[in-house]
């Protein structure tokens, strides 16, 4: 019922079969290509069920959320943010349509937080976290990650809540740059020192095998 009703709204009236192929050209049936992305975009009509964070993301400037919304048919939207608060921002998003709320509880969310259990947090926290972070990120020439055009839609529309309660940067106020397994170390070390020269921030590097 729901995925029909989304249909309808974003086809001017016109609508479109779930199994046709797409509109937009991709080849691709429209259920599987393009009414998802338009059920995701309508997200603030749906409401916020839960948002959860990682327990020591302030500790290590990680917030590693998952945002779900409920559709009126019972399933989700889902929205995962990988923000790193201390220098580059978004480094990681995905969100996804229908997600069926078994799915969500028994594989979804426990693959997400697998070694602990995470907080709870409220939507204003998550804008504050990951809006923040991307700002942040912007002004040390960094972009949020790919992405994120769509995944931002489960955020909501509202304004961002500048509650003061994130800490961006590193301990001593300089962007702090943590090289993860998939980072350019040498390449993001090169950016910020053009940037900020040598002593504007402090990182660390995987030893050398």
């Amino acid at each position: 019922m729901e995925s029909r009703v989304v249909r309808k709204r974003y086809n001017s009236g016109v609508e479109e079969s779930r199994n046709a192929a797409c509109s937009c050209g991709s080849g691709r049936k429209y259920k599987k290509c393009c009414l998802k992305k338009r059920i995701i975009r309508s997200s603030d009509e749906f409401p916020v069920v839960g948002c959860a964070v990682n327990d020591d993301w302030e500790k290590h400037g990680l917030a590693n959320i998952l945002v779900a919304r409920r559709l009126k048919s019972g399933s989700l939207i889902v929205g995962g943010y990988l923000a790193d608060t201390a220098c580059l921002g978004l480094k990681n998003t995905f969100c996804h349509a229908d997600v069926l709320p078994g799915k969500f509880d028994n594989e979804m969310f426990p693959s997400h937080y697998p070694e602990r259990k995470p907080l709870s947090i409220g939507i204003d926290l998550v804008k504050e976290i990951v809006l923040g972070a991307i700002d942040y990120a912007a002004k040390l020439g960094f972009d949020p990650a790919p992405g994120f055009e769509i995944s931002r839609y489960v955020l909501g529309s509202g304004e961002r809540v500048r509650g003061g309660n994130v800490r961006f940067g590193g301990m001593n106020g300089k962007p702090f740059f943590v090289a993860g397994p998939n980072d350019d170390g040498p390449a993001i070390v090169r950016k910020l020192m053009q940037r900020l020269g040598k002593d504007g921030f402090d990182f660390m590097m995987p030893a050398p095998r």
